[in-house]
């Protein structure tokens, strides 16, 4: 997809490209192009083994020892 003007756009040096949503219709009814990625997660290599957070709470698993109850050491202590 053409994404308009060169520039430098850092999520095209993923591993994973990121993929933009594209042409979307604003409020005023306009056609623009939406540069919002579309695959985050796969981007940004949020399931690899030492970035995956299981419980959403900020810490990844590798370091949490309660990995499936939010908030570090959150049902240990």
């Amino acid at each position: 997809m053409d994404t308009g003007y060169e520039r430098f756009n850092p999520e095209w040096l993923f591993n994973a490209p990121g993929k933009i949503e594209g042409p979307v219709l604003n409020p005023n009814g306009e056609k623009i192009t939406s540069f919002a990625l579309t695959n985050v997660r796969q981007a940004y290599g949020l399931d690899l083994k030492y970035l995956r957070d299981s419980d959403g709470d900020g810490f990844p698993d590798v370091i949490d020892p309660a990995p499936f109850w939010k908030g570090y050491k959150d049902g240990e202590h």
